[in-house]
């Protein structure tokens, strides 16, 4: 849920046409007059072609983090205009309320030469989907109170997560309505309400006697009836779809629980603890922990899962759980005090790191954490508050740099995963200044220039993990990625992609014999043109030759 946008709704007029002035800082002085640039054109429904008004179109410098956007509001015919602006690289965005989120086909990137002005730029806005059915339990009766939403597994910088587009609750009739602001293959799941406080549950029918817990129960049911997501059926949700007879009858399953205990340190007892499991095929879930420490999870299904506990002291624990078919009693999560990592960054190159100071980011392998620490004046850094574990460290900030080498401690190797331990010693980065870069040009089947498509540069299976890059063709079809780290790539260009395929093994197997290869050392600079792969053969297996 990292990569897009989310739809944003500007209460400025329709008629306002004229672009949002700029703070005089944003123009630089040493741009005459005459090498003002310009972009003009109109905005349009991608599915009626008629014009959309009140839609906010944004001109972004690229390359420049501080540089404020240029913004215009069309008016009643879908016409807009940013003047005034600097030549340089551009991409230009587009939203409005009730149609879809960008994708990498609406970003729009432009070069713009001094004096350079471009007319008539059409922009295409996606109405929104709608899909709609209803919710019965075994016995056909509808539903009421279920919780209706999409889903879809998705790769975001090598981790595969389930992310969520919308959802709704069933009325009486068991009827739902989901909006979809983003078009593409989503699955359809209901969850039933929950049953509330714990009772002892007698089957139909059950005499006096001894209570009977029941062992099965309702669970989350993906469409048409799975409680897997991997063979649910997706639902193609194109823009301004409206799908009906989406109906899901509630299934019965075994469910098991997970209970335990927090413990610490008697002198470093936090007051307040959290406490998080997510799991493979499900979403994040969260518990209350009681007055004795206590915590439970129910309903679950049998799966891997991963458990963590954060004190409101910084103590965090995390525990990797299984779940069989049988319930987990007496779990004990062992709060840790949290790691500090101090360390100090060396730079490789001749030149002077200090006139721009990088940032490092460290990302646990598994996705769950990630923060950010500012490189000081005396080149050093301090990351607080780490959970233990396994990360991967990167610099940002600094043009065409890359981490090289990292020692942790006496241990010094190249740039990898490494374990994050209280006392694990001080942490040094090796940065060098000679990142590869490719630029070039990509053509379309009548070798034509290929405007606004995604380019993706993907490394060899062994180091895939965070070492994609992408980019985006301007209007001339092409396109530059800088900060690359020596090794084996394959580089694709893509006519229509969805976000995050192509961190996806599986789905790169289709189109393994369609990348270029190219190797990357210190300091290559890389030209390359490339032939754009079609959207309809986007995803196919290829047949064998």
């Amino acid at each position: 849920m990292r990569y897009f946008a989310t739809v944003i709704l500007w209460c400025i007029s329709a008629s306002a046409q004229t672009p949002v002035p700029a703070p005089a800082a944003e123009s630089s002085p040493s741009v005459k007059p005459k090498d003002k640039c310009s972009i003009e054109g109109t905005v349009v429904s991608s599915v009626t072609g008629e014009p959309v008004k009140k839609a906010r179109v944004r001109l972004t410098p690229l390359g420049a983090s501080e540089s404020i956007p240029y913004a215009a509001t069309t008016d009643a015919t879908g016409h807009y205009l940013i003047n005034e602006t600097d030549p340089g690289r551009y991409e230009l965005t587009v939203f409005r309320e009730g149609y879809s989120n960008a994708s990498f086909k609406d970003y729009r990137r432009f070069t713009l030469e001094p004096g350079q002005e471009l007319k008539d730029i059409v922009l295409k806005l996606s109405p929104v989907g709608l899909v709609s059915g209803r919710v019965f339990d075994e016995d056909g009766d509808p539903v009421s109170g279920v919780t209706v939403d999409c889903v879809r597994f998705r790769y975001l910088d090598g981790v595969r997560e389930l992310i969520n587009e919308g959802q709704a609750t069933t009325n009486d009739a068991g009827d739902f309505r989901l909006s979809f602001s983003t078009a593409g293959k989503w699955v359809i799941r209901a969850t039933p309400p929950s049953k509330g406080d714990p009772v002892h549950e007698r089957p139909i029918g059950q005499g006096h006697g001894n209570a009977v817990a029941a062992e099965q129960e309702y669970v989350p049911t993906y469409y048409p009836q799975t409680a897997k997501p991997g063979t649910a059926s997706a639902i193609d949700v194109t823009p301004g779809a409206q799908i009906s007879g989406i109906n899901i009858t509630l299934m019965r399953g075994a469910t098991v629980q997970v209970k335990g205990q927090i413990k610490s340190q008697a002198a470093a007892n936090p007051a307040h603890i959290s406490v998080l499991l997510s799991g493979w095929d499900s979403e994040n879930m969260y518990t209350v922990v009681d007055s004795k420490r206590g915590f439970q999870f129910t309903g679950l299904l049998p799966g891997s899962y991963s458990l963590l506990a954060v004190g409101d002291n910084g103590y965090r624990a995390r525990v990797p759980i299984d779940v069989s078919d049988q319930n987990i009693e007496g779990l004990e999560v062992i709060l840790q005090p949290p790691a500090t990592i101090q360390g100090r960054v060396v730079f490789e190159g001749k030149g002077e790191l200090k006139s721009r100071l990088p940032v490092l980011t460290i990302t646990e392998t598994t996705g769950m954490d990630a923060r950010s620490a500012q490189v000081q004046d005396d080149l050093t850094f301090k990351f607080d508050a780490v959970t233990p574990g396994s990360y991967r460290l990167r610099v940002e900030g600094v043009s065409n740099t890359y981490v090289k080498r990292i020692r942790v401690g006496e241990q010094e190797g190249p740039e990898a995963p490494f374990d994050v331990i209280p006392g694990a010693g001080e942490l040094t980065a090796f940065l060098s200044p000679n990142a590869g870069v490719i630029e070039g040009s990509v053509k379309n089947a009548k070798d034509e220039p290929a405007p606004s498509v995604l380019v993706t540069l993907i490394p060899e299976a062994s180091r895939r993990t965070r070492l994609h890059k992408i980019a985006t063709t301007d209007q001339n079809g092409h396109f530059k990625i800088e900060g690359i780290i020596p090794g084996e790539y394959k580089i694709y260009a893509w006519e229509q992609i969805e976000e995050g395929s192509y961190e996806d093994p599986d789905f790169m197997k289709a189109h393994e014999s369609e990348g270029e290869k190219v190797s990357i050392k210190e300091s290559t600079h890389e030209t390359m043109q490339l032939k754009v792969i079609p959207a309809e053969t986007t995803g196919k297996e290829k047949p064998d030759r």
